[in-house]
């Protein structure tokens, strides 16, 4: 469907060919790629320009239209993605588990009012099911665009009769905001900077600003050659630079934009294009970037739904390959047979149009409000599946209630007690990060028995360390557990009950991978300065030491055996399917810890009880009884597990004849 005085640039079907590539081999899983969801923003750049553009021209022909404007965007995008929404609710009845096949209905009806980015926001809590099942959660960037698109053609209208001037500088003046909004906000809600509108604008402002002629066409050959290699290299090397640890978007997203708006207005003589203009142009190019809407679409579903086909998240090479492949043919056969027909005003009128959008997204609505309303149709999979699955909401309320309270008045929260519960004096903390929350129901069993009182404090991703926090939390969240841990310090160092502090965390990620090491900070900023595990060893020393020399006796939890995949979900798959069960996993061979902190614990008479013996027998250790998974996900413990496998443990290594707290809270002799 033409539009007035439009002129097509392959070019830009290339650059379309750039973007979804390495989105598709970084969905997939090709560590290469790792930098590849910069894509996404190439998109939004394109976007920005091509919609600008077609609204600029028409209204300088005199021939734009608002409703027709819209009729454009449903003829674009409803048809195509409609097909994938409505098969992929097929798909879902056949593989999805009732808590992820009402999920996907509820993302089918946000998606149908373009606020599935909204929703998806809302999902991606610390303890929510995988982002890697969630079928439609790419629909999101779609979101983007249609509430962008909602808002700027009324913007331009309105603009428009002050000159082309004015709407450019508007147009800069509020990508201007939405970059500045997009780089505070990638360090304190990174969840709201990466799905919102308001910090994604300037990306499709910035292709905007393009089309009105911010930067005027160049005329020297040599500067637009070296402009688009420049561009190119712009978007590239992010690609293969960035990783998932990346602060995204904010100014990481600068580069590919700011590359993707290059490699356009290189390309804008028609009469003269630069190299690069014309190896994107090449029609191989140009046709991956035709088919980049279809392909987007489908092939994270397909990805989606072969992790589960497969029960497992993490897809092997040739699974990955059929998937991509598959992709590609179903974006082949949409865009010849669905997006193309329907973009053929002689053969679909505007009414016809609007009345099929209508109802195809009434009929969406209906069919996912069908499946909330049966909850997920639970009925579909047998008890055992049902049971198996259930595990991954089975983690202590107790310890998810009293998660990441501030303790900002330095003492513990009467709801998060431990054992009996009389009145009288705490003898023991337990102190530590979402691990520690996951051991609560064991520690409160255990607690009880021994006839003792005892407290915990846990904040998730924040360990009880002094003065070092971990580099993957936001600035906020920093700030959060630095004064956190202060507090919870200084009431463990002045209670006078308090006779032991038991220190849990996940030590061996913080120590496996330098992305996840903490830094030094202080009550207002964050020092950059120095990273590396031993600051970790440094901060947990001081608390140590901290502790022991108000007098208190230091216990240490380590070596917690990690599946390393989902286990409620893996095994409910497995067993739906009839595959076999993924190898359990093999008891730590190492105590990473108390190898990197033995002179410590030695020095500050530390005592140390290694997690791994309660479920682990010559070397393999168990992560499911019956129909009840030991673990709710792949590192936390289950409610079940710490209650029936811990706690019986932990009385014994704390409680028992040669306990390390010994009977009411004594210390025995040698303990250790």
């Amino acid at each position: 469907m033409s539009t007035v005085g439009f002129r097509y640039r392959r070019d830009i079907d290339g650059l379309r060919a750039v973007a979804i590539v390495p989105v598709v081999l970084f969905h997939a899983g090709v560590e290469t790629f790792s930098g590849g969801y910069i894509g996404v923003d190439v998109f939004f750049v394109i976007s920005g320009y091509l919609i600008t553009k077609m609204i600029s021209d028409e209204l300088n022909a005199g021939a734009f239209s608002i409703l027709r404007f819209y009729e454009r965007r449903m003829r674009r995008i409803l048809p195509a993605l409609t097909v994938v929404v409505a098969i992929s609710l097929a798909l879902g009845w056949i593989f999805l588990l009732p808590l992820s096949y009402r999920s996907l209905a509820n993302s089918a009806i946000a998606t149908a009012a373009f606020a599935s980015n909204i929703y998806f926001w809302r999902q991606t809590g610390y303890f929510e099911q995988a982002t890697e099942l969630f079928p439609l959660l790419h629909t999101w960037s779609l979101a983007v665009e249609e509430q962008f698109y909602i808002g700027f053609p009324l913007l331009v209208l309105l603009l428009r009769p002050m000159g082309r001037t004015t709407l450019a500088v508007v147009t800069a003046g509020a990508a201007c905001v939405s970059f500045a909004l997009s780089a505070w906000a990638v360090d304190t809600h990174p969840s709201a900077a990466f799905f919102f509108l308001p910090t994604r604008a300037w990306e499709l402002a910035l292709g905007a600003l393009l089309a009105l002629g911010a930067a005027p066409i160049g005329t020297s050959r040599y500067l637009r050659e070296f402009v688009a290699a420049v561009g190119l290299l712009s978007i590239v090397i992010p690609v293969i630079a960035y990783s998932r640890t990346t602060r995204f978007p904010g100014l990481a997203a600068l580069p590919p934009c700011l590359g993707a708006a290059a490699v356009i207005w290189a390309g804008q003589s028609a009469s003269d294009q630069c190299t690069i203009s014309k190896l994107l142009g090449l029609r191989w190019m140009a046709f991956i970037g035709l088919i980049s809407y279809s392909l987007y679409l489908w092939h994270w579903p397909i990805l989606v739904f072969a992790r589960h086909m497969t029960a497992s998240i993490h897809l092997d090479p040739m699974t990955a390959t059929a998937a991509i492949a598959l992709a590609t043919f179903l974006a082949i056969v949409s865009w010849r047979y669905v997006e193309t027909p329907f973009r053929n005003r002689a053969l679909w009128r505007p009414s016809i149009i609007f009345t099929a959008g209508g109802l195809a997204a009434s009929s969406i609505v209906a069919a996912a409000l069908a499946i909330v309303l049966l909850n997920g149709a639970p009925w579909r999979f047998e008890e055992k599946v049902l049971r198996l699955a259930a595990g991954g909401d089975d983690f202590s309320p107790k310890g998810k209630a009293c998660m990441n309270l501030p303790y900002s008045d330095g003492d513990i929260d009467s709801e998060c007690r431990l054992g009996v519960a009389d009145g009288r004096p705490m003898e023991f903390l337990l102190w530590g990060d979402s691990h520690a929350a996951a051991i609560v129901p064991a520690m409160d069993i255990v607690a009880e028995r021994a006839g003792v009182s005892g407290g915990f404090a846990v904040y998730q991703v924040c360990p009880a360390l002094t003065d070092v926090v971990h580099r993957v939390l936001t600035a906020g969240d920093r700030r959060a557990c630095w004064q956190r841990n202060k507090s919870v310090l200084e009431f463990a160092m002045h209670s006078s009950s308090l006779r032991f502090v038991i220190l849990v965390g996940y030590w061996t990620e913080y120590l496996r991978h330098p992305t996840f090491v903490p830094i030094v900070a202080d009550d207002r900023t964050t020092k950059r300065g120095e990273e590396g595990p031993e600051l970790l060893v440094r901060g947990l020393e001081e608390t140590i030491a901290r502790l022991s020399a108000a007098g208190k006796r230091v216990v240490i939890f380590d070596k917690l055996p990690e599946p390393g995949f989902v286990v409620p979900w893996t095994l409910a798959m497995s067993t739906h399917l009839s595959k076999p069960y993924p190898t359990p996993p093999s008891a730590p061979v190492r105590n990473e810890l108390g190898d990197r902190m033995r002179s410590i614990f030695d020095r500050y008479r530390v005592i140390e009880i290694a997690m791994d013996d309660a479920i682990c027998t010559h070397g393999v250790c168990k992560i499911v009884d019956g129909t009840s998974p030991i673990f709710k996900d792949q590192n936390h413990l289950s409610a079940f597990g710490a209650t029936n496998y811990y706690a019986p443990f932990l009385y014994e290594k704390l409680f028992g004849s040669h306990g390390a707290m010994g009977s009411a809270g004594r210390i025995l002799s040698g303990a250790r």
